[in-house]
């Protein structure tokens, strides 16, 4: 049993710092492959910035596909999630709105459905949002109308 001069004794001391000898990393051909990729995404992202002309790329897949930027936030629907959910001066920004925003935009994470829901209810507001009534009845018929047309 200890005493309680003991248990502050314990408690004042420092927790010790554990160093482990970490081997240099060896990179796989995965490893190598993906930022072969990533660095090629972002050149063809400079390239289009700038403004060359097409094509920005050798590269089969990425000429032919689209991908996300490799620093997500410079994204389109990204770069919306930021100016009009997030930062609007026209919206609540107290912390909990601000949150319920950004969690019902990713929801869909498309700009049209943000939109849409916007056009149709107006402000999505934590403060009056009811699951039952909004999510359940009204969002949901309102979005499979609207994703039907």
């Amino acid at each position: 049993m200890h005493n309680s001069s003991t248990l502050l004794d314990i408690r004042k001391k420092k927790t010790p710092y554990i160093y482990i000898k970490l081997l240099p990393a060896v990179p796989t051909i995965a490893f190598d492959t993906y930022w072969k990729f990533a660095a090629e995404r972002q050149s063809i992202y400079m390239k289009r910035l700038r403004g060359e002309k097409l094509p920005w790329t050798n590269d089969a897949i990425l000429s032919k596909y689209k991908f996300t930027n490799v620093y997500r936030i410079t994204d389109r629907v990204s770069q919306y999630l930021v100016r009009n959910v997030i930062y609007n001066p026209n919206l609540p920004s107290d912390h909990e709105e601000v949150f319920f925003r950004i969690m019902m935009f990713k929801i869909f994470n498309k700009i049209e459905t943000w939109e849409l829901l916007v056009s149709k209810f107006g402000l999505l507001s934590y403060s009056t949002y009811d699951i039952e009534n909004i999510m359940h009845k009204n969002w949901i018929n309102f979005l499979r109308k609207a994703w039907s047309k």
